[in-house]
């Protein structure tokens, strides 16, 4: 699987700036994201496997507040 990226930034006023990176990954013996997550107090990494989403419900809403940009092959 390739090491394509999605990266999003958001500006929340009750957050801080936000900058998140979605990267698919394959994990034996199952897919994986690994989600890196920026704030002003420090960076988070997460590995999340295919199977353990959530719903669509909880991702953020089509036309929100933030931009995104793709970088494949870029880490």
């Amino acid at each position: 699987m390739p090491k394509e990226h999605h990266d999003f930034f958001v500006h929340d006023s009750l957050i801080d700036p936000l900058f998140y990176r979605v990267q698919a990954r394959k994990i034996l013996p199952a897919d994986a994201f690994k989600i890196i997550l920026r704030t002003r107090k420090g960076t988070t990494n997460k590995i999340i496997l295919a199977g353990d989403r959530r719903p669509t419900a909880r991702q953020p809403p089509v036309g929100s507040k933030c931009s995104t940009t793709e970088t494949p092959g870029q880490e």
